[in-house]
C-alpha cells in the first residue's frame, strides 16, 4: 500500500511539472504575438497616422533611387572621360596648337603626327588660322557651304600639315609629318601644277558614279520583299565597292597636284555623305 501510495504521490508530481512547463511555454508566446502585434501596429501606426509620415518614406525612397542614378552617371562620365587622349609633347606636336576639343585618337612619332579631334565647325576654323599662324602657308584649301573643309600647308622647315573637316560627324583629322629634302620637292612639284589630271579625274568620277549605282541598288534591296532573288547582284555590287574602295585607299595623297587633291576631297566628301543616306 505505501509503495502505491508513493507510486501516485510521484506521477502528480511529474503531471504538476509539466503543467507548469507547459503554461510558461503558453506565457512566452503570447509575450511573443504581443511583442509582434506590437511592432506591426507601430509601423502600421507610423503610416497610417498623417500624411507628412507618408511623404517622409516616399522621399527617402526617391533619394535613395537618386543617389544610385548619380552614382551610375558619375560612372558613366568618368569611363567617357578616359576614352579622350591627351595631347602629345613632342618636338613635331610643338609646332601646331594642341586643339579645342576631345582628342579620340592620336599617333605619333618622331616624324609624324595623327589626330583625331571631336569639336564644332567653328572651333575648327579657328585651330586652322591659329595653324596658320604657327608658319604653316596655305597650299590647298577647299571650304564648302556645309562647314566642310580641307587644308593643306607646309611650314619653312618643310613639315607638312593636313587638317580635314567633317561637319557631319564633328571630326577635324589632323596629319603633320616631316618631309625629307625628296619628298619636299616633290610636294612643291605638285603644288605648282594647276590642272586636274585628266586620269585623275575619270577615275574619281567613275568612283563617285558608282556609288550613286550602288545606294539605289541598296535602297531597292532594302525595300523589297524578294531580297533572296536580288543575292547575285548584292554580291556583285560588295565586290565592285571593295575593288573601287582599295583603288582609293591606296591613293598617294602627299602625290596629289593642289587640283587633285582638292577634287579628291570633293569627291570623297559627297560620297561620305551619299553613303549615309543609306541608313536613312
Amino acid at each position: 500500500m505505501e509503495n502505491n501510495e508513493q507510486r501516485k504521490n510521484e506521477n502528480y508530481t511529474i503531471k504538476e511539472i509539466k503543467g507548469s512547463k507547459i503554461q510558461q511555454s503558453d506565457k512566452l508566446g503570447n509575450i511573443q504575438d504581443v511583442a509582434n502585434k506590437k511592432t506591426k501596429k507601430g509601423l502600421g501606426a507610423f503610416w497610417e497616422k498623417s500624411v507628412g509620415n507618408k511623404i517622409l518614406v516616399i522621399l527617402v525612397i526617391s533619394m535613395i533611387f537618386v543617389l544610385i542614378f548619380a552614382t551610375i552617371l558619375a560612372i558613366s562620365i568618368a569611363n567617357q572621360e578616359q576614352e579622350a587622349h591627351a595631347w602629345p609633347d613632342t618636338e613635331l606636336s610643338k609646332l601646331i596648337p594642341e586643339p579645342n576639343g576631345k582628342i579620340t585618337y592620336v599617333n605619333t612619332n618622331d616624324d609624324e603626327l595623327d589626330a583625331t579631334v571631336e569639336t564644332n565647325a567653328k572651333k575648327a576654323y579657328e585651330y586652322r588660322t591659329k595653324c596658320k599662324e604657327k608658319g604653316f602657308t596655305n597650299i590647298s584649301e577647299n571650304e564648302n557651304d556645309d562647314n566642310d573643309f580641307s587644308f593643306k600647308a607646309r611650314d619653312t622647315n618643310n613639315n607638312e600639315l593636313s587638317l580635314t573637316y567633317y561637319e557631319d560627324n564633328g571630326e577635324l583629322e589632323i596629319e603633320l609629318k616631316k618631309l625629307g629634302q625628296s619628298e619636299a620637292s616633290s610636294s612643291t612639284s605638285s603644288s605648282n601644277s594647276t590642272n586636274t589630271s585628266s586620269n585623275f579625274k575619270d577615275m574619281m568620277n567613275s568612283y563617285e558614279k558608282f556609288i550613286d549605282e550602288y545606294i539605289a541598288f541598296m535602297k531597292k534591296y532594302k525595300n523589297s520583299s524578294d531580297t533572296a532573288a536580288m543575292i547575285e547582284d548584292y554580291s556583285n555590287y560588295i565586290d565592285r565597292l571593295s575593288d573601287f574602295s582599295n583603288k582609293i585607299d591606296a591613293l598617294d595623297k602627299d602625290e596629289l597636284s593642289t587640283e587633285d587633291y582638292k577634287y579628291y576631297i570633293e569627291v570623297t566628301t559627297r560620297v561620305k555623305k551619299k553613303l549615309a543616306s543609306i541608313g536613312e
